[in-house]
This record gives structure tokens, sequence and C-alpha cells, in this order.
């Protein structure tokens, strides 16, 4: 899914705006015959609060995050500490709607990633209520990874383990 006002697609990408048009993509996909057990989310970087947005709204089979954070609150601490975060206003709780989510969740996160350190999915990883698997990739960073080896392979894995 495009957010609004990248590429082609017009618009302001407010969080509201960005969780509506995911919301509509579910329900388009549902209304074209997709059931909640076929239905996978999967977001990356910003996008994995929107994935969870969308999963603790509908039924799905699973969620699969890719280098998620705590909260924006907490990335602008970690990056400029205490007084920047004071400034932001939160947008994104992603720790406590882990705490709402019921399907199972596959995280991965790089050890080296420098923008949004590994410990913020160690902490979602401890709120989950659910089935929940963390994967730490060792040369991982948060722009610089390989798709087949860092995000396919682990979750073909998670996958069977829900077998």
């Amino acid at each position: 899914m495009e957010y609004r006002g990248y590429s082609l697609y017009q618009g302001e990408s407010t969080p509201q705006n960005i969780e509506t048009d995911a919301c509509r993509v579910v329900q388009f996909l549902q209304a074209n015959h997709l059931t909640s057990s076929q239905l996978i989310l999967s977001g990356r970087s910003i996008g994995c609060a929107i994935a969870l947005a969308v999963t603790k709204k509908y039924s799905t089979h699973s969620a699969v995050l890719l280098s998620p954070f705590i909260s924006l609150k907490k990335i602008a601490r970690d990056m400029y500490g205490s007084c920047a975060e004071a400034m932001i206003k939160e947008a994104f709780d992603n720790e406590e709607i882990c705490r709402q989510i019921t399907c199972p969740l596959l995280i991965i996160h790089g050890e080296k990633d420098a923008l949004v350190p590994y410990q913020h999915s160690l902490q979602l990883l401890s709120r989950c209520q659910s089935y929940c698997r963390l994967k730490v990739v060792e040369n991982m960073t948060h722009t610089k990874f390989n798709f087949r080896l860092d995000f396919i392979t682990h979750f073909a894995k998670f996958m069977r383990d829900l077998e």
C-alpha cells in the first residue's frame, strides 16, 4: 500500500489517513473472498505501526513486522534525548497495541539497526499476549537487508512453526 503524498497517490499522509487507507485495502480483500485465515499483514519500519493497528481491528492469520519501533516518542528519545521525546505527540504506540494483538506475530530486526535499535523489538516481544517470535538478524541494518535471507527464510520457518 502506498502512503498519500507519495508517488502517484495525492493527499496528506497523516497517521489517521494511512490507517484508513490500510483498512480500505483489507475491506477490499475481504469483499473479494479473502478469508481471515488467508490474511497476513506485514509492515516495515513505520509501516509496522499501520500493520499492527489494522491487525488489531481485523481478524488475521498472522502479522510480520520488519524493524518495528516501540513508539515515535521513544525513537525521538533514543536519537535526540528526553527533550525531543517531550516535543513529539505520540501517533503510533506499538507497545500498547502489541498487548492487544491476538494473532501470531513474527518480528524481524537487524542487530546493526542504528535508526531503530533492536531493543525496541525485544520490548515489543515482551508485551505480546499472543504467539510471538523474534528473529534478530546479525548483519542487518534498518535499510540494508537481504529480502530472501533476512525475511523470506524466517517467515517460512515461522509459518512452518504455526502448522
